[in-house]
């Protein structure tokens, strides 16, 4: 006669456990944006469980997560040279003129982990809450638009070394103009207009070509303007004047209305808001070199006029997918 058959001997239960758990992960398909950097995928996971359509919008219907979220909708990607791709461009809400925006709280904590972001908009909705410090200042980030949101408290104490557009406009930013941007290196386009801000114009050092300050509280005079300057707006602030001709005449559009009394009107100046310069003291003879700086910043103004899209009716600037 054989020997009896032996039992099968059992696994103890913690160890049962954790094969089954490494089968069923061995089993599971990989989601498609498993390419995506760990810290990016979370990040944008935040991104949405912050943000939400407003009604008649449906920006988010394609942030599905079990497939690629460099395909999502304004979402831009990059290989990263340690392999895997990191998020560089986030244009969040539906660019078209007259869509709704979103609306939520403004999910700084998780926009300020991803370090390869270089282009941050938000078309204009109904977002909430305060720019970090951490958001202004990611490293990689060289365009910032918000305009048309409801956030508030101060401006943060420093920006991106390599900021090149800042737009903030129509918000409710209060407190004093921070001296940080009007000090960057890069910034060509500063667009502030429409919050409450109060205090005086620190000194500009940047080398803008568009600034818009216009419907704030600013007080005092009006420093010196770097000579790049081709768009200025101080209209609805509390300024007392600005007395350097000189300056002026490189400035192709200037916007004084309804500033203080300080400031030397046209004729032409009282019948509209945006006026050229040449009523201003400028000369009217524009150079072959003056030509071409204005060919070099039109597109930049463009830009960041398409990102105000539903306050002027205009499109949002198109980012690229995955490079």
């Amino acid at each position: 006669m054989g020997s009896p058959a032996r039992a099968p001997r059992r696994l103890p239960p913690p160890l049962a456990a954790a094969l089954v758990s490494l089968l069923l992960l061995a089993a599971a398909p990989l989601p498609a944006g498993a390419a995506l950097h760990p810290v990016d995928y979370l990040a944008l996971q935040a991104v949405r469980r912050a943000l939400a359509d407003l009604p008649g919008s449906r920006f988010f219907a394609s942030w599905d997560f079990t497939a690629d979220p460099c395909g999502f909708a304004g979402v831009s990607c990059s290989a990263s040279p340690d392999g895997g791709s990191r998020v560089v461009a986030l244009a969040l809400g539906d660019p078209r003129a007259g869509a709704p925006g979103l609306a939520g709280a403004f999910p700084s904590a998780a926009l300020a982990r991803l370090p390869k972001l270089a282009s941050l908009s938000l078309v204009p909705g109904r977002v909430t809450g305060s720019l970090a410090p951490a958001v202004a200042a990611l490293p990689a980030l060289r365009f910032l638009a918000l305009a048309g949101n409801l956030l508030s408290g101060p401006l943060p104490p420093a920006f991106a070394p390599g900021l090149r557009t800042l737009d903030l406009s129509r918000n409710a930013f209060s407190g004093a103009l921070p001296p940080a941007p009007l000090r960057l290196r890069d910034l060509r386009t500063l667009v502030l207009s429409h919050n409450a801000l109060a205090g005086g114009i620190p000194p500009v050092r940047a080398p803008l070509v568009h600034l818009d300050l216009r419907g704030n509280r600013l007080a005092g005079g009006v420093p010196p303007l770097p000579a790049t300057l081709v768009y200025l707006s101080l209209a609805g602030n509390r300024l007392s004047g600005w007395r350097r001709p000189g300056q002026r005449r490189r400035v192709r559009a200037l916007e004084l209305r309804r500033a203080a009394a300080g400031y030397r009107r046209s004729a032409a100046a009282e019948g509209g808001e945006l006026r050229s310069c040449h009523g201003f003291g400028g000369t009217g003879e524009e150079s072959e070199s003056d030509e071409r700086e204005k060919g070099r910043t039109a597109s930049e103004l463009a830009v960041v006029a398409s990102v105000a899209s539903q306050n002027h009716s205009t499109s949002a600037p198109n980012h690229r997918k995955r490079a």
